[in-house]
């Protein structure tokens, strides 16, 4: 038997051992309350977020901002969306990307009441 063959049965098995840890994992009472636990939190992130529309429009602002962490543990789908709409920017009646994005996202929006720059700048050098 060659050693890579025998190197390739003993890779599956640490593999196999590896799923049935993960599944086992996932069902005990320590995974299931893990799981509860980010269920909880990620439809707790996503009320406040979906508040913070609302609260905005009730109050008159125009515009939302999409904020990031800005650390190297930024996904690239939240870093694509933090650069989307006018460079982070969404008017209240853009479409504006759900929040959180996925389980652990630490984004934000954030309420801007007045001009935000970008329209400023762009006021005074031409219109859009």
């Amino acid at each position: 038997m060659s050693t890579t063959c025998l190197e390739h049965r003993v890779f599956e098995k640490r593999t196999r051992i590896r799923r049935a840890s993960i599944e086992d994992y996932w069902r005990s009472d320590v995974g299931i309350l893990r799981r509860i636990d980010s269920l909880a939190q990620f439809f707790a992130y996503k009320v406040v977020n979906n508040a913070f529309k609302i609260i905005g429009d009730a109050h008159g602002a125009l515009w939302l901002r999409w904020r990031d962490m800005g650390d190297a543990w930024v996904c690239e789908q939240c870093r694509r969306y933090s650069r989307g709409g006018r460079n982070g920017y969404y008017y209240k009646t853009w479409f504006m990307p759900p929040m959180p994005v996925h389980a652990g996202c630490r984004c934000q929006w954030e309420i801007i009441f007045t001009e935000p720059k970008f329209l400023r700048q762009m006021r005074l050098t031409e219109t859009w």
